[in-house]
């Protein structure tokens, strides 16, 4: 029996003898719609369908062909409200997308995606299979895991899983291709709007506010109910095992998740030219000018210029590099780059903001503006304002413990004290705090390395005797700090190392005193055979420290008929460098330009004057004068002359801009080498520290240069021009043998020892 083929007036007329009230008109309506009229397969089955079961659109009966299913529906769209949509045999709701027929009917693709959710037969993992083996259903991912699953992709040129005949990816399918209802170029839709079809570029999510933060921004991840609506920065970050590198941090899937999880390091990137630097590299972005790296990209979005076109400062992403390059408005891209606060050219930093905007806004939130500022802070709040870095300044005062430590110090009811600081144990963030609020002015100037002193001498004696803490609190206040300041008065300033030495006396006479106790003693009863007997008993260089609590002392009638004797000068203290190696260390710091221009000017300094690391980090801008081409180096009375090649460094290291500190204060340019800390100098360890990684070795260096300096010129010379005692330059002078009447009574001892070995052998 042949195939019975059927037409659309037959079918159309099966449809009105089928349906009560049913106009042809509409049963042709909707024959049009589903695109069964145009489709003789499809007319056939439903024609046989509907000669054999006249009940179809009476009884919601899935068992059909999908070419029902589609009829019914769009009946239903166009007015016929009197029949019975088919239903899942499973859930038994109505639906136009039933794709799987199962024994009795239908089922919908809800159902059909459930009932293919199971332990896959390869990882064992409890999912969606897309696949059949001969082991059984598969899921996704040990699909794409498959070598005959993967390949070159025909289009991109990625290795990736394949979907098509044409071997593509799932980024290279070509997807329908719509008018964009707003800017009408013809692309992918992203959405479907009353406007019609939208692209990625001009659709965008309605900003509303977040379900976590209440913010008011675009829409990231929509609510379900596990979870309200989330901005791009409540998101949840996922964090796993990285495919690539084998690393527990943050990442994605690759293939729109189904691949395997990689970090963003390992995240596959396609290389491109930079049109900038021409280095093949991942585009951070696809400008008018072209693909741009990401180096390249924060060079040209940091330093604004002036654009050849409209002659603004603006971010120039067009044209060519240098004085022919434009802004994208003037290249006729939507991308500006401009601040929607200040309108200036400055690329936005947080919800269109630029960096200095944003850092303006914060420190409004924190301490007002105009004369809402207290009158003591307003220093400190313009050198927040005016930092030279907006970008990290903004986040250290959101997110840093020591921003939060100086918040709270100068926003509460009385203005901040050193007091306060002191009681901080976080010893780090209140010495940065400290010398913040000193270098603006908001607390007074003080001796930071000294006056640091008496709160750690409390502590120390919280725990002793009364009988120390009353001989040792006189003794460090009303001498060793009383002789400190004096000396800090002078030119002599004190460093950290100076605060050690002190502290470590203080030590020591705890430790003589604890040991007195020991041996039922005290300083009156103690005897010299004591005194040498502790002196002997441990470290001698150390325990020589008590000398001078000794003779404090006994000035004081605590003790009496006890001396500790003085020190000489050492020679196996110093170890100078050889004169080759000395001649090298300085021709590289005057001519390696690799070498960091400050490593450069004080090595030179030391290899030249034998300054120490101390006096070289606390060289200002003032101690070289300028007399018409030459620079001389004022160290003591009598300036010494540089020589041209060491100027040129040091003329070079002013005005270099400080880059490394984030806040000015008016004491930052007044140091040669600028530390961290605010107003101050770097430290001599961190100077030593950084002369030796690149390969000079300081105290070697300045041994050499002093037993060059002292043998050549006369000591009271040398005092004048190095800022010296006269003691310590004829120190260095006898240690170099500059003086001839060492010599000669030196040599003389020598005959007199010979004469009278001659004589007892004889």
């Amino acid at each position: 029996m042949g195939t019975q083929w059927w037409t659309v007036e037959q079918v159309r007329d099966q449809l009105v003898a089928m349906i009560p009230g049913l106009a042809a008109s509409t049963a042709s309506q909707a024959l049009t719609m589903t695109g069964t009229a145009q489709a003789a397969q499809r007319l056939r089955q439903l024609g046989a369908h509907l000669q054999t079961h006249p009940d179809t659109f009476a009884s919601g009966h899935s068992d059909c062909p999908l070419a029902v299913v589609h009829l019914a529906h769009a009946l239903r769209q166009i007015g016929a409200d009197r029949i019975e949509l088919p239903r899942c045999i499973r859930c038994r709701q109505p639906s136009d997308n039933l794709p799987a027929t199962r024994p009795g009917g239908r089922i919908c693709l809800a159902c059909y995606r459930q009932e293919r959710r199971g332990p896959c037969a390869r990882c064992g993992r409890h999912t969606r299979a897309d696949h059949r083996r001969d082991e059984g259903l598969i899921c996704r991912p040990c699909r794409d895991a498959e070598p005959q699953s993967r390949g070159p992709c025909t289009r991109c040129g990625y290795e990736r899983p394949l979907r098509t005949t044409a071997r593509l990816c799932d980024s290279c399918i070509p997807r329908p291709l719509h008018t964009c209802g707003k800017c009408g170029n013809l692309a992918p839709a992203a959405a479907q709007t009353p406007a019609g079809p939208l692209c990625a570029r001009c659709h965008q999510d309605p900003a509303v506010a977040c379900g976590n933060c209440g913010k008011v921004r675009p829409t990231t991840l929509k609510a379900t109910a596990e979870h309200p609506n989330l901005c791009n920065s409540c998101v949840p970050r996922k964090t796993g095992t990285c495919h690539g590198c084998g690393r527990h941090t943050f990442g994605n899937r690759t293939d729109r998740g189904r691949g395997a999880f990689l970090c963003q390091t390992c995240q596959p990137k396609r290389n491109h030219p930079c049109y900038r630097c021409g280095e093949q590299a991942p585009a951070k972005a696809l400008w008018p000018a072209g693909p741009v790296c990401a180096r390249c990209y924060r060079t040209v979005k940091q330093n604004p210029a002036e654009c050849a076109t409209c002659g603004q400062v603006r971010v120039l992403i067009a044209g060519h590099v240098g004085s022919a390059a434009t802004c994208g408005l003037c290249a006729g891209a939507d991308i500006d780059y401009l601040c929607l606060t200040c309108g200036e050219g400055r690329p936005p930093a947080r919800f269109g903001s630029c960096d200095r905007c944003v850092l303006d806004q914060e420190i409004t939130d924190i301490y007002g503006s105009g004369d809402a500022v207290a009158e003591h802070l307003r220093p400190l709040v313009h050198a927040l304002r005016t930092s030279r870095r907006p970008a990290t300044t903004w986040p250290w005062l959101q997110r840093s413990a020591t921003a939060r430590m100086l918040i709270d110090l100068t926003t509460g009811q009385s203005p901040p004290t050193h007091e306060q600081l002191d009681e901080i144990t976080d010893l780090q963030r209140a010495h940065f705090v400290r010398h913040l609020l000193m270098a603006t002015t908001v607390l007074p100037q003080r001796n930071e390395y000294l006056d640091r002193i008496p709160h750690w001498l409390k502590s120390v004696l919280a725990h002793r005797p009364a009988h120390q803490v009353k001989t040792v609190e006189p003794y460090v206040h009303w001498f060793l700090l009383r002789r400190a300041r004096r000396r800090a008065s002078g030119n002599n300033r004190t460093t950290s190392k100076t605060a050690n030495h002190l502290r470590s006396h203080i030590l020591i006479t705890l430790e003589f005193l604890d040991w007195l106790d020991e041996h039922g003693l005290n300083l009156a009863t103690a005897t010299q055979a004591d005194i040498d007997t502790w002196l002997t008993s441990g470290n001698p260089h150390r325990r020589h420290s008590i000398r001078g609590f000794i003779i404090w002392a006994r000035r004081h009638h605590l003790a009496a008929g006890v001396h500790v004797a003085d020190r000489f000068f050492r020679r196996h203290q110093f170890q100078p460098l050889a004169d080759d190696e000395l001649q090298q260390q300085l021709h590289r710091c005057l001519n390696d330009t690799r070498l960091p221009l400050d490593v450069r000017a004080a090595g030179a300094l030391i290899i030249l004057f034998g300054l120490t690391p101390a006096r070289t980090s606390r060289l200002t801008t003032t101690d070289i004068i300028a007399v018409d081409d030459e620079r001389y180096l004022a160290l003591g009375p009598a300036p010494a002359r540089l020589p041209s090649a060491i100027a040129n460094i040091i003329d070079e290291l002013i005005r270099q801009p400080v880059t490394f500190k984030t806040l000015t204060t008016p004491s930052e340019h007044t140091y040669l080498f600028p530390g961290r800390a605010a107003g101050q100098p770097i430290g001599p360890p961190s100077l030593k520290r950084r002369l030796q990684n690149h390969g000079l070795t300081p105290q070697p260096a300045r041994h050499a240069a002093m037993l060059a300096l002292t043998g050549d010129l006369p000591p009271a010379v040398a005092a004048d021009l190095l800022g010296l005692s006269v003691k310590t330059t004829l120190d260095w002078a006898n240690h170099a043998g500059s003086d001839w009447a060492h010599y000669i009574e030196a040599r003389a001892a020598d005959l007199a020892r010979n004469t009278s070995t001659q004589d007892g052998t004889e």
